[in-house]
Protein backbone atom coordinates (compact mmCIF):
# COMPACT_ATOMS: atom_id res chain seq x y z
CA UNK A 1 0.00 0.00 0.00
CA UNK A 2 1.49 3.30 -1.04
CA UNK A 3 -0.68 5.66 1.02
CA UNK A 4 -0.14 6.13 4.72
CA UNK A 5 -2.83 5.59 7.31
CA UNK A 6 -2.91 5.12 11.05
CA UNK A 7 -5.65 3.40 13.05
CA UNK A 8 -7.25 1.49 10.13
CA UNK A 9 -9.27 -1.70 10.48
CA UNK A 10 -7.49 -4.78 9.14
CA UNK A 11 -9.12 -8.16 8.56
CA UNK A 12 -8.39 -11.23 6.44
CA UNK A 13 -10.99 -12.88 4.22
CA UNK A 14 -9.82 -15.99 2.35
CA UNK A 15 -6.39 -15.12 0.87
CA UNK A 16 -6.87 -11.35 0.99
CA UNK A 17 -6.19 -8.73 3.65
CA UNK A 18 -8.48 -5.71 3.84
CA UNK A 19 -7.18 -2.42 5.28
CA UNK A 20 -10.11 -0.02 5.75
CA UNK A 21 -10.48 3.54 7.02
CA UNK A 22 -7.93 5.17 9.29
CA UNK A 23 -6.31 8.58 9.45
CA UNK A 24 -3.73 9.95 6.98
CA UNK A 25 -2.41 12.78 9.15
CA UNK A 26 -4.93 15.29 7.78
CA UNK A 27 -8.24 13.49 7.27
CA UNK A 28 -10.24 10.56 8.56
CA UNK A 29 -10.64 8.11 5.68
CA UNK A 30 -13.57 6.36 3.99
CA UNK A 31 -11.25 4.50 1.64
CA UNK A 32 -9.96 0.95 1.84
CA UNK A 33 -7.65 -1.38 0.00
CA UNK A 34 -7.36 -5.12 -0.32
CA UNK A 35 -4.05 -6.98 -0.54
CA UNK A 36 -3.99 -10.22 -2.53
CA UNK A 37 -1.31 -12.51 -1.11
CA UNK A 38 -1.01 -14.49 -4.36
CA UNK A 39 -0.55 -11.54 -6.74
CA UNK A 40 1.29 -9.36 -4.17
CA UNK A 41 -0.92 -6.40 -5.18
CA UNK A 42 -3.05 -3.78 -3.39
CA UNK A 43 -6.38 -2.85 -5.01
CA UNK A 44 -8.86 -0.14 -3.91
CA UNK A 45 -12.30 -1.20 -2.68
CA UNK A 46 -15.48 0.95 -2.69
CA UNK A 47 -15.51 3.68 -0.03
CA UNK A 48 -17.40 3.28 3.24
CA UNK A 49 -20.51 5.37 3.84
CA UNK A 50 -18.81 7.04 6.84
CA UNK A 51 -15.18 8.13 7.31
CA UNK A 52 -13.76 6.47 10.43
CA UNK A 53 -10.51 5.62 12.17
CA UNK A 54 -9.91 3.45 15.23
CA UNK A 55 -13.10 1.46 14.53
CA UNK A 56 -13.79 -2.19 15.25
CA UNK A 57 -13.98 -4.85 12.54
CA UNK A 58 -14.92 -8.51 12.33
CA UNK A 59 -15.62 -10.98 9.51
CA UNK A 60 -18.64 -13.27 9.15
CA UNK A 61 -19.69 -15.20 6.01
CA UNK A 62 -17.44 -13.12 3.70
CA UNK A 63 -18.88 -9.90 5.12
CA UNK A 64 -16.78 -7.33 6.97
CA UNK A 65 -18.61 -5.54 9.77
CA UNK A 66 -17.12 -2.14 10.76
CA UNK A 67 -18.47 -0.47 13.92
CA UNK A 68 -17.88 2.78 15.78
CA UNK A 69 -14.64 4.68 15.40
CA UNK A 70 -13.60 8.31 15.33
CA UNK A 71 -14.13 11.22 12.92
CA UNK A 72 -13.55 14.15 15.26
CA UNK A 73 -16.13 12.59 17.60
CA UNK A 74 -16.85 9.00 18.65
CA UNK A 75 -19.18 7.25 16.20
CA UNK A 76 -22.13 4.93 16.79
CA UNK A 77 -22.63 4.09 13.11
CA UNK A 78 -21.97 0.63 11.68
CA UNK A 79 -21.78 -0.84 8.20
CA UNK A 80 -21.10 -4.12 6.43
CA UNK A 81 -18.97 -4.71 3.32
CA UNK A 82 -20.02 -7.71 1.24
CA UNK A 83 -16.75 -9.07 -0.15
CA UNK A 84 -18.54 -11.10 -2.85
CA UNK A 85 -20.55 -8.25 -4.41
CA UNK A 86 -18.23 -5.39 -3.38
CA UNK A 87 -20.85 -3.21 -1.71
CA UNK A 88 -21.23 -1.37 1.63
CA UNK A 89 -24.55 -1.35 3.52
CA UNK A 90 -25.42 0.59 6.69
CA UNK A 91 -26.67 -1.50 9.60
CA UNK A 92 -28.20 -0.63 12.97
CA UNK A 93 -26.13 1.82 15.02
CA UNK A 94 -24.36 0.78 18.19
CA UNK A 95 -26.23 1.60 21.43
CA UNK A 96 -23.76 4.45 22.03
CA UNK A 97 -20.78 6.03 20.24
CA UNK A 98 -17.50 4.17 20.74
CA UNK A 99 -13.87 4.46 19.69
CA UNK A 100 -11.23 1.76 19.87
CA UNK A 101 -13.81 -1.02 20.14
CA UNK A 102 -12.69 -4.61 19.56
CA UNK A 103 -14.96 -7.02 17.73
CA UNK A 104 -15.44 -10.70 17.10
CA UNK A 105 -18.34 -12.81 15.88
CA UNK A 106 -19.96 -15.45 18.04
CA UNK A 107 -22.06 -17.90 16.07
CA UNK A 108 -25.68 -17.86 17.27
CA UNK A 109 -28.11 -19.85 15.15
CA UNK A 110 -31.08 -17.98 13.68
CA UNK A 111 -33.43 -18.74 10.82
CA UNK A 112 -32.39 -15.94 8.47
CA UNK A 113 -28.63 -15.85 9.20
CA UNK A 114 -29.12 -12.14 9.96
CA UNK A 115 -26.81 -9.97 12.02
CA UNK A 116 -28.79 -9.09 15.13
CA UNK A 117 -27.54 -7.14 18.13
CA UNK A 118 -27.70 -8.86 21.50
CA UNK A 119 -27.35 -6.58 24.51
CA UNK A 120 -26.89 -7.48 28.13
CA UNK A 121 -25.41 -5.95 31.26
CA UNK A 122 -22.55 -7.65 33.02
CA UNK A 123 -22.20 -7.95 36.81
CA UNK A 124 -20.76 -4.43 37.06
CA UNK A 125 -23.58 -2.87 35.06
CA UNK A 126 -21.51 -2.31 31.91
CA UNK A 127 -23.39 -2.75 28.66
CA UNK A 128 -22.00 -5.49 26.44
CA UNK A 129 -23.21 -5.54 22.85
CA UNK A 130 -22.91 -8.63 20.73
CA UNK A 131 -23.79 -8.34 17.08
Amino acid sequence: MHDRRSFPCAVVVDDRMFCIGGYDGNDTLRTGKVYDFESNQWTPIPTMTVARSNAGAAVHNKKICIVGGWDGVSLASAEVYDVVIGEWKRIENLPRPTTGVRCCFISLQNQNDDLKPLRQKNSKGHLCSIM
